[in-house]
């Protein structure tokens, strides 16, 4: 790596944390309560879910794509859970597993319209893709909301902390570790760049675009 490359993405880690203090020093400024370790674990217990989905994200954005279903995804696999727990189901890794199944499901699907039905463009078929699960969801449930109390294994992991620092934080930054690991140190990661940069030139250089596509979606 060049001199001015480390440069440059020095810079940028530097305009990123510089604009993430001077956040923080305008919120201190305005309320005093904003520093205290209550409220600092108020706010990593709140910002899991979505710096979770924003993992999954980052991968679609990077193709030059996008998924507006993400968060109607996540909302259909919860209804999905409890659907289950409706019906009698009360095993937290069985609500675990389906839910995880049904969300990986929703994205093949939303990759496969947009690889091999060919649609004009992501926001098209993953904007359709989020009506229908919000409905799917309120089909499921019939309009009623669900209670998971007593499932603790299901309630663990937003709730539970070690030595008062949220397990659900933790594991954001381990995804975040294995996600850096997956962009910038294996051939996958490489051909998702690639694929965003230029597809038609991925796929003349071996790469399988569509593969790829699908996998990020």
């Amino acid at each position: 790596m060049t001199k001015s490359k480390k440069s440059s993405n020095l810079m940028t880690y530097a305009g990123t944390f510089g604009a993430l203090l001077v956040l923080c020093i305008l919120l201190t400024i305005a309320s005093p309560n904003f520093l205290t370790p209550s409220n600092l674990m108020s706010v990593l217990k709140q910002t899991p879910f979505n710096a979770l989905v924003s993992t999954g994200m980052l991968l679609c954005l990077i193709t030059a794509g996008i998924d507006l279903s993400v968060g109607a995804n996540a909302v259909f696999c919860g209804c999905l859970a409890g659907m289950l727990v409706q019906n009698g189901v009360k095993s937290s890794v069985v609500l675990l597993i389906v839910a995880i199944a049904a969300g990986t499901l929703i994205g093949w699907i939303n990759g496969m319209m947009l690889t091999r039905l060919h649609l004009p463009h992501p926001f098209v078929s993953t904007l359709g893709m989020k009506n229908v699960l919000w409905g799917a969801g309120l089909i499921i449930t019939g309009s009623k909301m669900v209670s998971f109390s007593g499932l603790d294994g299901v309630l663990w992991l937003g709730s539970a902390t070690i030595g008062g620092f949220p397990v659900s934080f933790i594991v954001v930054i381990i995804i975040y570790i294995i996600m850096h690991i997956l962009l910038t140190r294996t051939a996958l990661g490489r051909s998702i760049f690639c694929v965003g940069g230029n597809p038609e030139a991925a796929r003349l250089s071996g790469i399988h675009s569509d593969n790829v596509l699908t996998f990020c979606y």
